[in-house]
């Protein structure tokens, strides 16, 4: 599973989740949830895309998968 890794200095600093903190609470969510999203992203499937519409197959399968997903939890 993936982890998201946070930078901190020798100091014990970590300057980004401090830039965070000095953001306007509004800013701040947003941040948190787009973290909270790619802690969750779970990736099914893979195609080439050639056109505008995902192919329905490319689809059938992803959603296969994430159907097989949900029933083992």
């Amino acid at each position: 599973m993936w982890n998201i890794v946070f930078y901190v200095d020798h100091r014990g600093k970590c300057p980004p989740r401090e830039f965070m903190e000095e953001l306007p609470v509004m800013e701040q969510a947003k941040i948190r949830n787009v973290l909270r999203l790619l802690q969750e992203f779970v990736i099914l499937h893979g195609y080439r895309k050639q056109s505008q519409k995902a192919p329905d197959r490319e689809i059938e399968i992803a959603m296969r998968r994430m159907q097989e997903l949900m029933d083992e939890v």
